[in-house]
């Protein structure tokens, strides 16, 4: 799944205008850190963006791990 896919999914889980713009802005960053990360490793791009995509888990797996870090809820903020 590309980053701009995944995106889209998780933010269509959440109602307010503000958290959406945060939290993707948030999320975009950690895919980017994570991409250039795994491209110095010697995944070529689209492979990089594959799997930080899936290290992210599904909406529900990162509404568990945002809500472990942050004390909120990322789904149905």
């Amino acid at each position: 799944m590309r980053s701009n896919h995944f995106l889209d999914e998780v933010s269509s889980y959440i109602r307010s205008k503000e958290a959406k713009k945060y939290i993707e802005a948030e999320l975009k960053a950690h895919l980017h850190q994570a991409k250039t990360e795994l491209v110095k490793k010697g995944y070529t791009e689209d492979e990089a963006e594959e799997l930080a995509v899936r290290k992210m888990g599904s909406p529900l797996t990162l509404d568990r791990k945002w809500t472990s870090c942050t004390g909120r809820k990322l789904i149905g903020s």
